[in-house]
């Protein structure tokens, strides 16, 4: 969707505006910690029920921007996985900023996670201190684990998650975050001769041997 005009005073999205305005449940996964603002070039990973009656919501909200140079662009991954691409005129059409939308479980391909999980972490979500709906701790933490383990030996920067439980689970947490865990975690029943193969037990000990490290 595009408009006419070019206009100053629009350089990035109000993410808090938007956030805050919305009308319909979502919930703001691995926010960063620089949210509201951004890098351009970014993008916010959303879990959200229903993601035609989001962009449609969001669509409202930025209408002064689509007045004013901005346009998006919907990419349509699958039926439950959608990005809202902003970008702006004057900026040769680069990305400015992806909306990446799901309304299921991503696709884990080293952790068989139930897909109850979803739901958990959607109705169990919480306002955070500047307004805005993310995951209750553990269960943020719990989804750092799991990005943390199906990428931490091709991307580096995924390094960032497991400090990032360290910091936020404490001595008190850290049964609730491994119940969790052994709850929405599915056992492998096939051994797969792949790069996958690691199972969920042995992803759980060498999580408990980062946190011994941290104690030790």
């Amino acid at each position: 969707m595009r408009s006419g005009n070019n206009v100053k005073n629009f350089d990035k999205l109000d993410l808090l505006k938007i956030f805050k305005g919305v009308k319909y449940d979502y919930c703001i996964i691995k926010c960063p910690e620089n949210f509201p603002d951004y890098n351009i070039n970014s993008d916010v990973d959303i879990w959200v029920y229903n993601i035609d009656a989001f962009i449609e919501n969001v669509t409202i909200l930025v209408k002064d921007y689509l007045q004013n140079g901005w346009y998006f662009e919907i990419v349509k991954l699958t039926d439950t996985h959608v990005q809202m691409d902003f970008k702006k005129e004057k900026n040769n059409n680069v990305l400015d900023i992806k909306l990446d939308m799901y309304s299921s479980l991503p696709e884990y391909k080293r952790t068989n996670i139930k897909d109850s999980f979803f739901v958990y972490v959607m109705e169990n979500s919480t306002i955070n201190k500047i307004g805005v709906r993310v995951p209750d701790n553990i269960s943020e933490c719990l989804i750092r684990y799991i990005e943390f383990i199906e990428w931490y030996d091709i991307r580096a920067d995924k390094i960032k998650h497991a400090d990032f439980i360290l910091a936020h689970i404490g001595d008190l947490e850290r049964n609730k975050f491994f119940d969790r865990l052994y709850y929405f975690t599915k056992p492998y029943y096939e051994q797969k001769q792949t790069r996958y193969e690691i199972q969920p037990i042995e992803k759980q000990s060498l999580f408990k041997r980062i946190f011994r490290k941290k104690n030790g």
